[in-house]
């Protein structure tokens, strides 16, 4: 389970000289040119609050000083690197014959080609930098044989602090091809910077293969997602026990080493031999020893009232019964358990009643090197997005630890889709994009923040509830309230704010202070109004800075909460709201000059003209 040249000779011809700058471009493409590090300045606190830090290609600085060679993948958590030695990476074994540069493959044929396609949020290439937060890279592998380009499009996206890092793949096998495909990944590991560890298999809901060390009370493990393929084989064990099966194409089986060993780590795909296109994920995670709660959906988008299934898991790797044990969750407004089956594994006492919010659990027993479940349907009438995440749980009783890292559910309007902002890309994909109905118009609203950040909730509060009015001024939209995890103290987050089919006309953008009950203008707030999912949509665009004057706990902590929204200005002639200065009634605040804005309004030419400097300004901005 767990497991710990010669000199280049060419002609100087014209062939020969682009025979050897070929060879040199494609080193450079597999070796430490291209190493990529998501949360690259994560991974390091003790206490895990900073999540992991994940690097493919990597070098021997990726925190495991016995690393030995370039070009696997590197895990740091709580300080500690879960891979060791010749550490592993994703690999294609091809009619018999393996391919990759980790692990198994060290020895064998090459990729052709690591090519970068995209990266995003806090991930860094080449040196590793000091960001922390959400991000993603997207890498191609490519193999040439006899003329028969096999492509392995690699996406590896991290939620910050997750624990776990979701490794999706798209394989093309190509047209002519008859030889037998398979994907395997992993190899020499060393949970928590210790080469020897126990095995431990986990099947409910999803398979688990897991390298666990007790000295350190870290593991390391593979865990499938739920709705993707399946592993057609999973080991922990010693680890250079399945590299024979690997390098010559079989199957590795279901196989987990209880007893101490050298730890290694080894799953499996068949992809068959049959041309076509391919994809699959599953996630690479490492956390501390003990019994562990986690939550899992069986699918991150649902049409409105769709249930899907959460299911809430209990891993017990302390390696011995425990007892006692329980929680209460809370589902976000909107989110309501339904009236399908429910499963409880867990023992104890378990209270859900469909149409509610609660789930209660107490007096639950897992047994050793196990883990019990409960699976039950939820559901949403409104259409927006229902995060679950670790402070949706309380009440936590015996020995639990809440491992729950953040999970979202996308309840899709048929109207408007599940791309409210109109990027090309699924919102359910995007922890920076969160949308619901607006309870006071019933209309879409969505929050889009940098893509380093997750939107942990937003929701639109009715400002006649405020103890303080802002005099003069008409919020029918409401003020969204939103908090946002950006891990960077200080960190300058660039937001906008979508209202569906609400225009744009004599509107500014106004921010209510709780803790001083004022209102004021934000500034230099930038107004569009564009067409997304062929519906009229207002955007406003804005800096608020962790720690600033609109960030409301104060506090740089990586934290951000800001309540503003969209309210109407007052009309021409009326007072001037006390303690905002310099305020033009009766001008749109759109972030261009005021004689700009006259013009957009007197002199169409000219207007449609600002308009495209509007828009252009917006889509610049979004990146």
């Amino acid at each position: 389970m767990f497991g710990l040249a010669g000199a280049l000779l060419f002609s100087l011809t014209v062939s020969g000289l682009y025979a050897y700058f070929e060879q040199t471009a494609k080193a450079i493409q597999i070796g430490p040119a291209e190493q990529i590090t998501l949360n690259p300045g994560g991974g390091v606190a003790t206490d895990g609050t900073d999540g992991i830090r994940f690097t493919m290609n990597a070098l021997a600085d990726t925190g495991n000083p016995n690393y030995q060679r370039v070009g696997g993948d590197a895990m740091v958590h709580r300080n500690t690197y879960q891979y060791c030695c010749g550490a592993g990476a994703p690999m294609l074994n091809i009619g018999g014959t393996l391919y990759g540069q980790a692990g198994p493959a060290t020895s064998a044929q090459r990729w052709d080609s690591i090519e970068v396609l995209s990266t995003s949020g806090a991930t860094s290439i080449g040196a590793r930098t000091a960001a922390v937060g959400n991000s993603s890279a997207t890498l191609r592998y490519t193999k040439d044989i006899g003329g028969l380009v096999y492509t392995m499009t690699r996406t590896v996206s991290y939620l910050y602090p997750n624990d776990f890092v979701n490794d999706s793949y798209s394989f093309v096998i190509p047209e002519g091809n008859t030889a037998t495909v398979k994907f395997y990944l992993g190899g020499d590991t060393a949970p928590g910077s210790s080469d020897s560890g126990f095995g431990v298999m986990l099947t409910d809901p999803v398979r688990s293969v897991i390298s666990l060390n007790t000295f350190s009370q870290i593991l390391f493990g593979f865990r499938e997602v739920s709705g993707s393929k399946p592993f057609d084989g999973a080991t922990s064990q010693h680890y250079s026990v399945p590299y024979a099966t690997v390098t010559s194409g079989g199957d590795i089986g279901y196989v987990v080493t209880s007893s101490n060993h050298d730890a290694g780590l080894m799953m499996q795909w068949n992809l068959g031999s049959t041309p076509g296109t391919q994809t699959a994920s599953f996630q690479q995670f490492a956390t501390r020893q003990g019994t562990n709660l986690n939550a899992v959906l069986s699918s991150t988008t649902a049409d409105v009232d769709q249930s899907v299934n959460l299911t809430v898991s209990i891993a017990n790797t302390v390696l011995s019964e425990v007892s006692g044990l329980g929680y209460t969750l809370t589902l976000p407004a909107g989110l309501v358990i339904g009236t399908g089956s429910v499963t409880n594994t867990c023992g104890g006492t378990a209270s859900h009643i469909a149409g509610t919010a609660l789930i209660t659990l107490t007096g639950a027993t897992v047994a050793s090197g196990a883990n019990c479940v409960i699976t039950l349907p939820v559901s949403a009438a409104a259409a927006g997005t229902y995060a679950i995440v670790a402070g949706s749980f309380s009440g936590l009783e015996g020995s639990l630890v809440n491992n729950v890292g953040s999970i979202s559910l996308s309840v899709v309007d048929p109207e408007v889709g599940d791309d409210v902002n109109g990027d090309g890309i699924s919102d359910s994909e995007q922890p920076n994009i969160y949308s619901y109905t607006s309870g006071l118009t019933e209309r879409t609203v969505a929050l889009e923040a940098p893509d380093a950040c997750t939107v942990n909730s937003a929701a639109s509060i009715n400002v006649a509830d405020n103890p303080v009015q802002d005099e003069g001024y008409e919020y029918v939209n409401g003020l969204m309230d939103f908090s946002l995890s950006c891990g960077v103290p200080g960190y300058a987050a660039t937001v906008t704010q979508y209202y569906y089919n609400v225009p744009m006309t004599e509107m500014t953008l106004r921010k209510f202070n709780p803790n001083t009950q004022t209102y004021f203008t934000i500034e230099d707030a930038v107004l569009t109004q564009e067409t997304i999912n062929s519906q009229t949509v207002t955007t406003v665009t804005y800096e608020v800075v962790d720690g600033g004057v609109l960030d409301m706990d104060g506090v740089e902590d990586g934290q951000i909460t800001d309540p503003a929204g969209l309210a109407t200005v007052p009309s021409q002639g009326s007072e001037e709201t006390p303690g905002i200065p310099n305020e033009q009634p009766g001008v749109p605040n759109t972030g261009l000059p005021a004689s700009g804005v006259l013009v957009v309004i007197g002199v169409g030419i000219v207007g449609l003209g600002l308009v495209s400097v509007g828009l252009a300004l917006r889509r610049n901005m979004r990146g």
